[in-house]
């Protein structure tokens, strides 16, 4: 069954006054469709474009209040939780991910969106963050979660981006 679809635009073979081309004929409009003008409650305001423009370099406030700047555009990235390895994953970024916290291959999430980051290098876990498997790897950023306060100073003095997060879920985290 092919979908009904109104011909506000287009002459009506019901009416019997003439349509003029480009004005909308009333005879065409389909019973049941609604005008935000017409109502008594205002139309919503409409919503700004998202941009995704970004001019480096960028200083942002992790979620442990740190002031962190990203100078360039991050090519290499490294995550050392599950929690914002999948908000990379949802983000689109697995294609710029090099490190990966340990036991991805026992998360559904990475088998089933991103088999790729199965093979990556594993950078120790929460609790056991490898820094030099996460060196090796040079990346531009480093994703870690709260615990790894003292491994994210470093690395932020050695001059690698950090962000600190505290990603109990991925609505606190995005």
């Amino acid at each position: 069954m092919r979908p009904r679809i109104p011909r506000a635009f287009a002459r009506s073979s019901s009416s019997s006054a003439p349509s003029i081309p480009g004005k909308i004929d009333p005879n065409a409009i389909a019973p049941g469709t609604s005008f935000a003008a017409c109502g008594k409650e205002p139309a919503p305001a409409p919503q700004p474009e998202p941009t995704t423009d970004v001019t480096y370099p960028v200083t942002v406030k992790d979620m442990a209040g740190r002031e962190v700047t990203i100078e360039k555009q991050p090519e290499r990235i490294v995550s050392g939780y599950y929690i914002s390895s999948s908000a990379c994953i949802a983000l689109d970024l697995t294609d710029k991910m090099v490190g990966i916290e340990d036991k991805s291959a026992k998360r559904p999430i990475y088998k089933l969106a991103a088999p790729a980051l199965i093979d990556l290098p594993n950078v120790g876990s929460a609790k056991a963050f490898d820094l030099e498997a996460c060196i090796a790897t040079e990346p531009d950023l480093v994703i870690l979660p709260m615990k790894q306060k003292d491994t994210a100073q470093t690395l932020q003095e050695m001059g690698i981006a950090t962000l600190l997060v505290l990603p109990e879920s991925h609505e606190q985290l995005i």
